[in-house]
């Protein structure tokens, strides 16, 4: 599955900032000049959707803050729950059911490799 969705959530204002900097400035999750959660939440939304109806396995790739809201409504949370769920970089995150019910498998798990 193809997403055309895109999401713009800067992890900093200005070039050289940090995302901790800059999300210290802001009263709430996100970042200054940057969409809020919930308008990045309405973009997920629609790849969740789309990814409900496939019949198989999908793979999503995207910055870890996307990755972040998109968890928090995979699981029914709203896009501010994301701040909830560290994401370190070139790890593994898997998605999916329990009985029928919305469920994080994997989350931050990491990534196997072979030895040399």
């Amino acid at each position: 599955m193809a997403a055309t969705s895109t999401c713009r959530l800067p992890t900093a204002a200005k070039a050289g900032s940090s995302s901790i900097s800059v999300m210290a400035a802001s009263a709430t999750w996100g970042c200054p000049g940057g969409e809020a959660p919930e308008q990045v939440g309405a973009r997920v939304d629609r790849v969740i959707a789309r990814s409900r109806v496939v019949d198989g396995d999908i793979a999503l790739f995207a910055h870890g803050h996307v990755l972040r809201v998109l968890v928090a409504g995979w699981i029914g949370l709203p896009a501010s729950g994301g701040q909830h769920f560290l994401l370190n970089t070139g790890t593994l995150c898997v998605l999916g059911y329990y009985r029928k019910i919305p469920a994080v498998r994997i989350w931050n798990g990491p990534l196997l490799t072979r030895p040399r």
